[in-house]
């Protein structure tokens, strides 16, 4: 008897078993993954799949669905996942999504729509999704956005729309934002409706097609993130001028990167920023005749990214005296920033503080000692890209990197341009540490920089160029017309006394006479000759 109890009992335990087993399969659909990317299982809340399940359990609230191919995005696929609260549906190819699509997602609160082939946002595509707090629709081809697409989203925090076509923000959106990225569109005007987004934190128009950024555009007063598009030139400092609502003084990173930029303009805007932690200043010109009366005394990232400057005998550049406590410098691209950086003690005095020094790619041949002496704090060095002369000039730095009180970035890739038989070698390799100091290398003095190739030399070239060929086409000019003159025929008749008369002929080129004869017609010249030769002077007056 009990061991018909006992079986039994083993048998229950059996079923029970099976039957956690089958829940927990048929939990996890078949086209679905459980598991991250490193195959570790996950909560039971994650669940990715490859195409639309049709059906899950409670249990799971995060879904995201990738690699199927859906041209239009309709209520009834979404039908049995209401009670997700996070949807991510990428690389879909989907081109539309159906009115009203959401509408009994309540619980949703995080919904990425990215790298499909989306072209509009209707009023009615979100208008259900009242619960969302972070929305992207990056990477698509999204062109036209309504003006109420995203008025019901009273909770919303993030909005990603980068990489569209999107030529114009809509003027109403939720006050309730604290990120909006719109990088990388074709955006062609700003808002013109003060609506007050008192939580915005983060807006990024980099790589856009507007011009300018006034007052009427954001009315933002805890802007801390500011990155503004490749073609603005003008920054009006009243576009942060938000009074009892707000000021610049909250800004703590501004981000630039604009050829036609009015840096004059941008002036009194950092002069109101005075918290700015972080400047980036890509592809802008710097007049040196700019000056700046103020210090940003909070700041302490400067990125002169491919900067150019118009010298005249000056090497203060306003962007240095607002640099007091700069720790990271990046001058990456920018090479005549680099060598009057480098060439001025008194520059060098005013980045004591730097920790991290960028000068990649400025055309650097050389730096001496005494350069890095003024930066006492300097830890962090990258050199990528330059010319650099290999020789004993560079000992203290191979020294200092051995020695490990400097770290250079990438020091592999840190390679030798001259002398010739260290060409290609990287600079704190053995083949070249032990021949820097060697003395067949040229230790004359030489600057640290070679003098970068601008555009302003190629046109002095052009215009000197051009000055010698129109010289070299006078002369030939005149020397055509000289030979031509030489070799025109000159004929004449002078008459002299009654009867008598003198023909000229043609002269040879490299005769300065001229041959004449003389006819006489007078019966009592009794000349058994016709003609008599005579030599004529066409300067000398004949009688």
């Amino acid at each position: 008897m009990k061991l018909i109890e006992t079986l039994f009992f083993c048998f229950l335990l059996q079923c029970d078993s099976d039957s956690d087993s089958d829940t927990q399969s048929s939990s996890c659909p078949h086209i679905c993954s459980c598991t991250d990317s490193e195959g570790n299982q996950t909560a039971n809340s994650w669940l990715v799949c490859n195409d639309f399940p049709q059906q899950i359990a409670s249990s799971f609230t995060h879904l995201t669905i990738h690699s199927k191919k859906v041209k239009t995005l309709t209520a009834e696929r979404l039908k049995p996942f209401t009670n997700l609260e996070y949807l991510a549906l990428n690389g879909l190819e989907m081109e539309e999504i159906d009115d009203d699509t959401f509408e009994q997602f309540d619980q949703l609160r995080n919904l990425k729509v990215t790298s499909n082939k989306l072209t509009r946002i209707d009023d009615a595509t979100l208008r259900n999704c009242s619960n969302l707090v972070d929305l992207s629709l990056k990477s698509n081809f999204i062109r036209t956005i309504s003006t109420n697409a995203f008025r019901h989203l009273e909770r919303l925090q993030r909005l990603d729309l980068s990489r569209n076509l999107v030529t114009q923000l809509p003027d109403l959106l939720p006050a309730s934002l604290v990120e909006l990225d719109a990088s990388d569109n074709s955006i062609v005007r700003l808002p013109h409706v003060r609506v007050l987004l008192s939580r915005l934190h983060r807006l990024d128009l980099c790589a856009n097609h507007f011009a300018r950024y006034e007052a009427d555009n954001f009315v933002a007063p805890r802007l801390a993130y500011l990155c503004l598009g490749d073609r603005v030139h003008v920054v009006n400092a009243s576009a942060f001028d938000w009074g009892q609502e707000g000021s610049a003084s909250a800004m703590r990173s501004l981000e630039i990167s604009s050829e036609t930029l009015s840096v004059d303009s941008l002036i009194d805007s950092l002069r109101r920023m005075t918290a700015l932690q972080s400047l980036s200043l890509s592809h802008v010109t710097i007049p040196s005749e700019i000056r700046a009366d103020f210090r940003l005394k909070e700041l302490r990232t400067l990125n002169l990214k491919n900067v150019s400057c118009h010298v005249n005998g000056s090497d203060d550049l306003f962007v240095f005296q607002l640099a007091a406590h700069v720790q990271t410098l990046c001058l990456d691209g920018s090479p005549q920033i680099a060598r009057i950086l480098l060439s001025a003690d008194e520059n060098l005095r005013k980045f004591e503080t730097i920790i991290n020094l960028q000068l990649n790619n400025v055309d650097l041949s050389g730096i001496t000692s005494r350069q890095f002496d003024f930066l006492k704090n300097l830890r962090t060095l990258s050199l990528l890209g330059n010319p650099l002369m290999c020789d004993c000039a560079l000992d203290w730095l191979v020294q200092r990197v051995h020695n490990n009180s400097l770290l250079v970035a990438n020091p592999e890739q840190i390679l030798c341009a001259f002398p010739a038989d260290l060409r290609g070698l990287h600079l704190f390799s053995e083949d070249v540490t032990g021949k820097l100091c060697r003395d067949d290398v040229n230790h004359e003095d030489r600057d640290v920089l070679r003098a970068p190739v601008t555009i302003y030399h190629v046109v002095y070239v052009l215009i000197a160029m051009t000055g010698l060929l129109i010289v070299a086409f006078l002369i030939v000019i005149i020397l055509l017309c000289k030979t031509r003159w030489r070799r025109a025929p000159r004929e004449t008749r002078v008459v002299y006394r009654s009867g008598y008369s003198l023909d000229l002929l043609p002269a040879e080129d490299q005769i300065s006479e001229f041959s004449a004869r003389v006819a006489a017609s007078n019966d009592e010249i009794k000349d058994p000759r016709p003609y008599s030769t005579l030599t004529f002077h066409p300067r000398r007056e004949q009688n």
